[in-house]
């Protein structure tokens, strides 16, 4: 769920993009910063837009609890083993160099189908919703 959205300029048309990851305020293991980047790349890339300079998107997690498989396996349904991430984006206009906007969003997973489920499925979820703010403010 988006927790902050700011938005500074509202501006359509971009058609190209490049995803980078700070990773000296990183809080996330380099497994869930590849999972985030390769699935909204993915989406990006799906939804038309070209890799290259128009839009520079750099994110980071702000917090990252992988939370217990086995307490969710078990009793996930009373909130046992809860994992939660943070993602906070920002959005550059290349051109200019100025941020047009940023959003924190904000997945976890209480329960799993499968052994309790991976955190890999909330920043999953985490990367649908950054691509939809995208979608919406950007293209």
């Amino acid at each position: 769920t988006p927790e902050n959205v700011t938005i500074t300029e509202f501006s359509k048309g971009y058609t190209s993009f490049t995803l980078e990851n700070n990773k000296q305020e990183d809080m996330a293991p380099l497994e869930q910063r590849t999972v985030f980047q390769k699935e909204l790349q993915q989406r990006l890339l799906s939804s038309g837009l070209k890799e290259g300079k128009d839009l520079k998107i750099i994110y980071k997690f702000t917090s990252f609890s992988e939370g217990s498989r086995v307490l969710r396996h078990f009793v996930g349904f009373v909130g046992a083993g809860k994992g939660e991430v943070v993602v906070h984006v920002s959005f550059y206009d290349t051109k200019t160099n100025k941020l047009i906007g940023e959003t924190s969003t904000k997945g976890d997973i209480s329960m799993g189908a499968v052994y309790g489920g991976s955190i890999d499925e909330a920043i999953i979820g985490i990367a649908k919703m950054v691509h939809l703010f995208i979608k919406v403010n950007y293209l």
